[in-house]
């Protein structure tokens, strides 16, 4: 059995109520899963899953504590995200939202926040997902939405017809895009600027296979506790569950990386062009 070592690497408490519920999880797989690969751990965390039977007041402390933190993590970003966007010295922007999900407050926030701090700036927004997971009050029901094959070797600058400066954003969307850094800058040719917030981890840890169990389980009940919809489809289908977590080494050597602390898992901002990847 895996336990949490008290000194994680995440510097969590283990009476946190996202450890406890990670270590009900770890409990329930299957021996000796660290010595094998990360599909066969996803799969195994997606069986387990179904067999957590976690109670209604347990699932929803999970994800008042996963809010919280998200909270914390906006409120450090949207300064940020905002002086991204100010620099490309332009007053029409377009900005793509790379796995939009179903409420898309991340997305509501930063275009609240600009409007307040450059409203000189006019942003056009269109969301894209792998299907389509929105919520009544969704803020891409508010703009353009469009569903994307997870397949498809899509560069993501022909889904804008105008010529104008055009991100992307993305909020713990490249890891389940299941490709390579390099095949995602492909995807990204000819955009002016990529802003992720990504949990990204390093080769060093990833070999350690308890840590890699802690991660992709910790990934999966994540998913399962934020979107009961996205979560049917991959307990269905656990193939559709991917990851390729990012690291730092990856980055081109001029991107920009907000670094938060105390972060179940870790967490940063990350800005980059695509055109400083040679």
């Amino acid at each position: 059995m895996i336990a949490i070592p008290h000194d994680n690497v995440w510097g969590i408490a283990l009476g946190d109520v996202r450890v406890a519920a990670l270590q009900k999880l770890l409990n329930l797989l299957p021996e000796g899963i660290e010595n094998h690969s990360e599909r066969k751990i996803i799969e195994a965390s997606i069986t387990a899953l179904s067999h957590l039977g976690l109670g209604a007041d347990e699932e929803a402390a999970i994800k008042t504590a996963m809010l919280d933190q998200n909270r914390v993590v906006l409120d450090g970003s949207l300064p940020f995200i905002k002086e991204e966007i100010d620099k490309l010295n332009a007053l029409r922007v377009a900005v793509i939202s790379l796995g939009c999900g179903d409420i898309s407050l991340f997305e509501r926030s930063i275009a609240q926040y600009c409007a307040q701090h450059i409203p000189n700036i006019a942003i056009e927004w269109l969301g894209v997902d792998i299907g389509d997971f929105r919520a009544p009050e969704s803020f891409f029901n508010e703009h353009l939405f469009k569903v994307i094959s997870l397949e498809a070797p899509l560069v993501y600058r022909t889904l804008i017809t105008k010529n104008i400066p055009t991100l992307l954003v993305g909020r713990y969307s490249f890891h389940h895009l299941g490709v390579s850094f390099d095949q995602f800058m492909e995807r990204c040719k000819g955009l002016a600027r990529v802003i992720v917030v990504e949990e990204p981890t390093t080769d060093e840890k990833w070999v350690q296979g308890e840590y890699r169990v802690m991660r992709i389980a910790f990934d999966v009940l994540g998913n399962y506790i934020f979107s009961k919809k996205w979560a049917a489809e991959f307990m269905q289908d656990p193939n559709k569950f991917k990851i390729k977590y990012l690291t730092l080494d990856e980055l081109p050597d001029r991107s920009n990386v907000i670094t938060f602390k105390s972060m179940m898992p870790e967490t940063a901002t990350i800005s980059f062009e695509p055109t400083d990847v040679s």
